[in-house]
């Protein structure tokens, strides 16, 4: 679990310094990231799908909502959004590693 950690960390500072528009969006995926790293991850999903609605095409915003999936073991709803985030180069090797023990 402490490389799954180590690749969540790396992806989510990624994500946050990539996010430098939309402020809605950003906002949520903030909040998502944090309650993520608390084990809150009901309310995690919630913001990291609310970002994804106000920002549809960001395949990191697919890996967030991907990843929160993995972590509540809904490992098989996690594809879609893993497989959509893989078309993203900072994204794509932890998405390819989730989907891959999904």
């Amino acid at each position: 679990m402490a490389v799954c950690g180590v690749l969540v960390g790396t992806f989510l500072l990624q994500a946050n310094l990539a996010l430098a528009q939309g402020t809605t969006a950003d906002e949520l995926t903030s909040q998502g990231a944090a309650l993520l790293r608390e084990e809150q991850l009901e309310d995690a999903l919630d913001r990291f799908r609310g970002a994804l609605d106000a920002r549809p095409s960001d395949p990191a915003l697919e890996f967030n909502v991907g990843l929160a999936l993995f972590r509540l073991e809904q490992s098989e709803e996690s594809l879609g959004p893993l497989e959509r985030a893989v078309a993203h180069p900072p994204s794509a090797s932890n998405a390819r590693f989730f989907r891959g023990i999904a």
